[in-house]
């Protein structure tokens, strides 16, 4: 980051990088995972082959 800089999503580069890394979209790219919005409360559901694993906010 540069001395003074904002980082993270708010460059360019950082919403590219936030893109490649971010946790559910990396998730659904694995077979026998399954990302749902959450109907019972804030976040998303994370399923393992149909069985809830982790709710993520």
């Amino acid at each position: 980051m540069k001395p003074g800089g904002k980082g993270g999503s708010h460059t360019i580069s950082g919403l590219r990088f936030e893109e490649r890394v971010d946790l559910i979209t990396l998730l659904t790219k694995i077979p026998g995972y399954k990302t749902i919005n959450s109907k019972e409360r804030a976040g998303i559901d994370i399923y393992f082959i149909k069985i809830l694993f982790q709710n993520c906010l």
